[in-house]
């Protein structure tokens, strides 16, 4: 009972000084979005307002290489902003392998002591703990509008241009189209003698 006690002290504790990308970083990284010269932009992440100018977004580490912020300001176009590199965390990755933990086996003497090691089994447990957490990955801050403050903070900057919204206005064609249907109704209910429909039927298909 005694060494299944100690046990089940000892595996959460050596996971969690020994999975270095988890300690330094944790699954999430924070990302400080801004909008240069448009403190009235509205930012969204995954369809939610996180601000407007700049915003502050936790994003899983693993899916540092699908970001996506649409960026809004009435009167104008939204701008999709995508981001789609990511990088290993090598150093974090040698760290874990570093401090991986070896079970030893012992054969015992006549009388029950330790006599030497009969073999040893690795125990990656911080590998293990780092890629079910994917805490070795990051953004790549090689890649435009992305830039690294720390190990646990980037700057995205979105170069927002925005483009006035067009209205949907009837083409001359539609306009033609209806005007000569809003004639032929005048014609039909006695209010345009034949020659006056004809005229100003000719009219509008000279235009």
């Amino acid at each position: 009972m005694k060494s299944l006690l100690k046990w089940g002290l000892c595996v959460p504790l050596l996971a969690l000084l020994t999975s270095c990308a988890t300690i330094f970083g944790g699954a999430r990284y924070n990302a400080r979005v801004q909008v240069p010269n448009h403190p009235e932009a509205i930012i969204e992440y995954q369809g939610v307002q996180m601000g407007k100018g700049n915003a502050y977004v936790k994003i899983k580490r693993k899916d540092a290489n699908k970001v996506h912020f649409v960026v809004r300001e009435e009167g104008y176009e939204p701008e999709t902003f995508s981001f789609y590199g990511r990088r290993f965390r090598t150093g974090n990755f040698i760290g874990s392998l570093l401090l991986t933990d070896v079970l030893f086996f012992y054969s015992l003497d006549e009388y029950g002591n330790k006599d030497h090691i009969s073999f040893a089994l690795p125990l990656p447990i911080g590998v293990i703990v780092d890629a079910c957490t994917a805490a070795w990955w990051k953004p790549d801050d090689l890649e435009k509008g992305v830039t690294q403050l720390d190990y646990d903070n980037f700057l995205y900057t979105l170069e927002y241009s925005p483009k006035p919204l067009i209205q949907n206005e009837p083409s001359n064609t539609q306009s033609k189209e209806m005007r000569l249907r809003e004639l032929k109704q005048l014609f039909d209910d006695g209010v345009l003698t034949e020659e006056e429909y004809n005229l100003e039927k000719r009219k509008i298909l000279d235009e």
